[in-house]
């Protein structure tokens, strides 16, 4: 026996059923619509699609139809959502969703996304197409945090909103596009002091030789290569070579992620070379690792790390063991390294190669300020070979 037929409603396929309707998009365009919802067409689902296809159009006349919450598996559902259901907080988690299933976003990057979309939890309630710059605006001089800070947090929403614009179409312009947003909070001196803050030479001997075995090693070998500890942790044997004492950095782990993930930018993938200190500790790792994949094991559980969390924590174990009064993060064997390499005068682009830096002019704004007190007699050649002569004896 046939199916019987109902009006705007059909069987799609064997497992599901389509309605056909006419609504009125975000801009006020009407459009016919044919959505489908999973369900067995059935005589019985049938005739009931059909008093929900009703129950739909009594909303629709009435202004109260919400596209997105009715058939929130069609794609383009918010282009036909009125304004009282495009919440920010339904647009936002919808184009998070998206945004996981892209694969050039790493998973620290969707960490703090995720973050970021948690911090707008005041502008939830605000409608897509009703969000101004004056919202945000109002949102960001409650946030205690410098204007970099608030630039960072933004970040995501104007991305978000210029996917409304041209991905959804739920919006005709991106209502904070070009516009800045300034944090409450004021830089001081103080703030800025210690982002990079390298250990002199004895400090630099005194934390090595307080570790011991597969620790020391990776200390030794940051100390020395000036790599990230994400990419120490991600480097393999493979990536080694010493025949031309240099290793190869394509690949890091962060907590966020499950597995190593590629750089996010150009130059963070380069040869990075192998000074006599990072041989040896390379050398030395090998007869804990040799075998294996991956060069650096966790000394407590001999299985390749899995983010900074616990280096972390067996560095501030060694680091308490040690004379020294300053704390100093794990951090700072990369921002030691880089001071080192240019109190001796390396020359700057190079060292910059090798931190894996964009550009030489970052690396001599961040670490300049340390060359002087390290070199005390920095500039001697040119006073040696630009002094006024002195005058011949007679």
């Amino acid at each position: 026996m046939g199916k019987r037929k109902y009006k705007g409603v059909k069987a799609a396929s064997q497992s599901s059923i389509e309605f056909s309707f006419t609504c009125t998009d975000a801009h006020g365009k009407k459009d016919q619509r044919r959505p489908r919802i999973k369900i067995k067409p059935t005589d019985e689902n049938l005739a009931w699609a059909k008093e929900f296809l009703e129950d739909i159009k009594r909303a629709i006349r009435r202004g109260t139809f919400d596209y997105a919450t009715t058939f929130p598996d069609c794609k383009d559902k918010y282009k036909f959502t009125s304004s009282q259901g495009a919440s920010l907080e339904n647009f936002l988690n919808e184009w998070f969703e998206d945004r996981k299933t892209q694969p050039q976003y790493h998973a620290s990057t969707l960490k703090e996304d995720a973050k970021c979309i948690a911090r707008y939890e005041p502008l939830y309630k605000i409608c897509v197409s009703d969000l101004t710059a004056k919202d945000v605006h109002d949102w960001a001089k409650d946030q205690n945090v410098l204007t970099k800070t608030i630039s960072n947090y933004v970040s995501p929403l104007r991305v978000a909103l210029d996917w409304a614009v041209h991905g959804t179409g739920i919006i005709t312009t991106n209502p904070i596009k070009n516009v800045s947003f300034t944090g409450k909070k004021k830089r001081t001196v103080k703030q800025k002091r210690y982002k990079c803050d390298p250990v002199n030479v004895e400090e630099r001997d005194e934390i090595i030789n307080t570790a011991t075995g597969q620790l020391q090693n990776i200390i030794r070998f940051s100390f020395w290569s000036g790599i990230r500890p994400s990419e120490a942790f991600a480097l393999e044997w493979s990536d080694v070579d010493f025949e031309r004492s240099r290793i190869w950095i394509d690949k890091a782990i962060t907590t966020a992620a499950d597995e190593p993930e590629e750089p996010k930018t150009e130059a963070a993938v380069r040869f990075v070379k192998l000074f006599p200190e990072s041989i040896k500790a390379l050398k030395d790792q090998f007869e804990f690792t040799g075998g294996g994949t991956v060069v650096f094991n966790n000394p407590h559980t001999n299985k390749p790390w899995t983010g900074d969390a616990t280096y972390r924590g067996q560095w501030e174990t060694v680091f308490k063991h040690t004379s020294i009064k300053r704390h100093r993060s794990p951090y700072q064997t990369r921002h030691t390294y880089a001071s080192m390499m240019l109190s001796a005068d390396v020359n700057c682009m190079w060292v910059s190669k090798q931190l894996g830096h964009t550009s030489s002019d970052f690396t001599r704004q961040t670490y300049a300020r340390w060359i002087d007190d390290d070199t005390p007699g920095m500039g001697q050649e040119l006073v040696d070979k630009f002094s006024p002569l002195e005058p011949e004896p007679i």
